[in-house]
């Protein structure tokens, strides 16, 4: 907690209720993950909790309302809350997915949240900066113990309270900013593990007809 309080002494009441929303449901995930690495919970019953804790994350103001792709800019409107509910269950289940070699989710991880503090800084979201910094250190050294040959490993709870907090954080970045570079920033970063995610359900899905909750 005491990462938290230089930032909650220094900013207004919306972000004090932003960074107990991200707390709180940081810690619901990271306890989703830990049952599951003990438990192993059923992967559809995973995901509702996830998306619980995604929705209750949007619901307490914090969404993505704008995409500027270039010269385009995108107004989501009421699909706000539903994008960002997405993408807030895509990043942790995709990190999730790609967490079977050693270092490779820490690594993806160390390098999003590295260049979300370099974002978030250079448009004036400090406190997203902040916490950024304090994982992207965290993660660092984890590492040194994750490459290979791997002493620790990080499970479901570490790969998706990572991606969880990075997508949360990107859509933090992005609505107090008001830019949606902040939030591109970390999908460009997470590019790799989330297109695996999207061509791992068009294989289950599509080419081989099975469930998409299937190992």
């Amino acid at each position: 907690l005491f990462l938290f309080n230089p930032v909650l002494h220094a900013s207004a009441t919306g972000q004090h209720i932003t960074l107990i929303a991200l707390l709180s449901t940081s810690i619901a995930v990271l306890a989703l993950g830990f049952m599951d690495d003990m438990l192993h919970i059923p992967a559809k019953y995973k995901l509702v909790a996830l998306g619980i804790a995604a929705a209750s994350f949007a619901g307490s103001g914090q969404q993505i309302s704008d995409l500027q792709l270039g010269w385009y800019h995108l107004h989501l409107g009421m699909a706000a809350i539903p994008v960002t509910i997405l993408w807030l269950i895509a990043v942790p289940v995709s990190l999730n997915f790609i967490d079977g070699m050693d270092g490779l989710a820490g690594g993806v991880s160390v390098l999003a949240a590295a260049v979300l503090s370099i974002v978030a800084i250079s448009f004036g979201a400090l406190h997203v900066a902040v916490i950024s910094l304090a994982l992207t250190g965290a993660i660092a050294g984890f590492l040194i113990f994750n490459f290979d040959p791997a002493k620790v490993f990080m499970g479901d709870a570490g790969s998706m309270f990572l991606g969880f907090v990075l997508a949360a954080l990107g859509v933090m970045g992005s609505a107090s900013s008001g830019h949606s570079n902040v939030i591109l920033s970390v999908a460009v970063a997470l590019s790799v593990p989330l297109f695996d995610t999207v061509l791992t359900f068009i294989r289950r899905g599509i080419l081989l007809r099975r469930s998409l909750f299937s190992a």
